[in-house]
């Protein structure tokens, strides 16, 4: 166990990445369980409203998923990483804000089109930090971590909301989500090779 921890230490790339992804998505699954509450409960959201919204981030993060991966290809995935999970945390501040319903479409657009450049980017660069020779046993390990914060992040997010209400949480989870891309710029700096570009 001790020699198999040392070995996973040693991949100094895997480590920083994988702690900056864990910071990273505890803003992401913080609001899990409040998107719903928040259109309802406080915007006073339709049917047709809810369904509305869904299907414009759907939109968003299909185009999304197609502009990027030319940008991508271009410009490279730590390049993509740090505009779109910039507009992944100023998505969620920014759902603290709106005033009314309406306000949720041009957000909406917002976070599908951030979220689709920034999941690209970290699935490629979740990748490139994995040793080649044990791939899917570092993919492993990432993933296992990150639905740590899957399970519980909706539960204390949900937790948060009863103490402080509702809208702070997507403060929080903004601010969570600007650590994570602030680490992610920290913990990647340095010389860039073709893997990690």
């Amino acid at each position: 166990m001790r020699h198999t921890l040392a070995g996973i230490l040693s991949q100094r790339r895997f480590v920083r990445f994988t702690a900056a992804s864990f910071v990273f998505y505890w803003g992401i699954y913080l609001p899990a369980a409040l998107w719903s509450i928040l259109r309802v409960r406080e915007l006073g959201a339709s049917d047709g409203w809810i369904g509305l919204i869904a299907t414009v981030n759907s939109a968003s993060i299909i185009a999304g998923y197609l502009y990027w991966g030319k940008v991508a290809a271009r410009r490279g995935n730590r390049w993509l990483l740090n505009i779109t999970a910039l507009g992944v945390a100023v998505f969620a501040v920014l759902t603290a804000l709106v005033p009314t319903i309406e306000w949720m479409i041009p957000t909406s657009i917002l976070g599908g089109v951030a979220w689709s450049g920034c999941n690209l980017a970290l699935f490629n660069l979740m990748l490139a930090v994995c040793p080649s020779d044990r791939r899917p046993t570092y993919i492993a390990l990432h993933t296992s971590l990150i639905n740590v914060t899957a399970f519980a992040g909706p539960l204390l997010g949900a937790a948060l909301a009863d103490w402080i209400s509702l809208r702070p949480v997507f403060v929080i989870s903004g601010a969570l989500r600007l650590a994570g891309f602030l680490l992610f710029v920290w913990l990647l700096r340095g010389k860039t090779t073709d893997a990690l570009k």
